[in-house]
C-alpha cells in the first residue's frame, strides 16, 4: 500500500499549559497538522529508567484497514515537555529514534476461508480465485514480516473445514496455493457454510490462546468468501 502522507507521531512529556477557556484559540495555540488519513493507536507503553520511552503502536485507515509496509522514513516523532507551547519534533542529537517491527511483541493472524461449494465451484470459481488474491496483494506485505500471517482454508458439504496451506508470512506461497486450485478440489456440492464458520473460530480462538501464553500480545480475523447459496 502506497503511503501518500507522513505520520506525525506525538509522544507527549510532563503537563500541557494552563488555557483559558474564554479564548478558544488558547485551547490549541499550536498550528495545525493535517494528518487525517491515517490513524496511530497506542496498543500499549514501556519506560525503562532513566530516559528510554518505547511505545508500542498500530497504524489504520480512516476506515478501519490496517496498514502494511511502513517504513522508519513514513514517521517523524515530536515530543512536548513541560515548558514547549507546541509538541517539536525530536532533537537527533538528544535522542536515538528508533520504529522497528513488533515481530517480537505482537503478532497478528488472518484465516482466509473459501467456500468451494457445488454452486461457487461451477458458477463462480475464478470470480473467488481473484477476489481471494486481490485480497491477499492488499493486505500482506510484500516483504515477509513475522508479525504478520496468513492462511487459507476451504469448505464444501463435508463436515471438515480443510487446509489449503497453513499459517505463513511468504505472500507468493498464498497467491500461488490460489493458482493451484480447480474445480476438481471438492467432490462434495452440498454447503456446510455455518458448521465452517464455527470450525474457523474455534481454530483462530485457539491460535490466539497459543500465542498470548507465550507473553506476545496477538488479534486474529476469519475472513470468508462465499456466494451465499
Amino acid at each position: 500500500m502506497k503511503i501518500s502522507k507522513t505520520i506525525a507521531f506525538f509522544l507527549f512529556l510532563g503537563l500541557f499549559q494552563t488555557c483559558s477557556k474564554d479564548n478558544p484559540e488558547d485551547l490549541n495555540p499550536c498550528p495545525k497538522t493535517n494528518y487525517d488519513e491515517l490513524i496511530v493507536n497506542i496498543e500499549d507503553e514501556f519506560t525503562t529508567l532513566p530516559s528510554k520511552v518505547s511505545v508500542f503502536f498500530k497504524v489504520d485507515e480512516k476506515n478501519g484497514n490496517p496498514v502494511a509496509g511502513l517504513k522508519p522514513t513514513d514517521f517523524m516523532i515530536y515530543e512536548q515537555g513541560r515548558n514547549d507551547d507546541c509538541p517539536l519534533l525530536i532533537s537527533s542529537n538528544e535522542s536515538q529514534a528508533q520504529i522497528n517491527t513488533s515481530s517480537q511483541v505482537f503478532n497478528y493472524h488472518t484465516m482466509l476461508v473459501l467456500d468451494f461449494s457445488g454452486s461457487v465451484i461451477v458458477n463462480s470459481l475464478q470470480e473467488l480465485k481473484d477476489a481471494s488474491k486481490s485480497f491477499i496483494e492488499n493486505v500482506m506485505p510484500e516483504t515477509p514480516d513475522d508479525s504478520y500471517k496468513m492462511g487459507i482454508w476451504w469448505f464444501d458439504g463435508e463436515n471438515e473445514l480443510h487446509q489449503l496451506i497453513d499459517f505463513t508470512t511468504e505472500r507468493s506461497q498464498l497467491l500461488t496455493k490460489i493458482d493451484e486450485v480447480s474445480a476438481n478440489l471438492s467432490t462434495d456440492p452440498s454447503t456446510d457454510l455455518y458448521g465452517a464458520t464455527l470450525k474457523a473460530t474455534a481454530n483462530i480462538t485457539q491460535k490466539l490462546e497459543d500465542i498470548v501464553s507465550n507473553e506476545i500480545i496477538s488479534a486474529a480475523s476469519v475472513v470468508i468468501f462465499t456466494d451465499g447459496r
